[in-house]
Order: structure tokens, then C-alpha cells, then sequence
């Protein structure tokens, strides 16, 4: 697969943990909500990593050229 669609599951992993984190939040389950912010802010990292990396793939493809 390519970075692009690691970077849309990643996007969306991030997401959904962010609702889930609101849902245990409203809850009053703070631990399980902190544990969720974590998960997300680690997909929405991995995601802008695999963007910066695919970004710097295609300078470096297009300076060779």
C-alpha cells in the first residue's frame, strides 16, 4: 500500500479515538479518555509523518529528473 492511504487510516484512527475520547469523557471515565487523546494525537503523528516523508520522496524524485 502506499503512504497516501496510511495517511488516510492514520487521519481516521485519529479521529475516531478523539470521538471516543469525548464519549468517555461525557461518561466520567477520565482515565480511558486521556488513554484515547493519547491514541489519537499517536495516529494524527504517524499520518504527518508519512505526509512529510511522502512529500520529501517527491522532491527528492523531482530534483533527480
Amino acid at each position: 500500500m502506499t503512504n497516501k492511504i496510511y495517511m488516510a487510516v492514520g487521519a481516521i484512527a485519529g479521529f475516531l479515538f478523539l470521538v471516543f475520547a469525548g464519549i468517555d469523557f461525557s461518561a466520567g471515565d477520565t482515565d480511558a479518555g486521556r488513554n484515547d487523546i493519547i491514541y489519537a494525537v499517536i495516529g494524527f503523528a504517524a499520518s504527518g509523518l508519512l505526509f512529510y516523508l511522502d512529500r520529501r520522496q517527491k522532491e527528492r524524485s523531482a530534483g533527480g529528473r
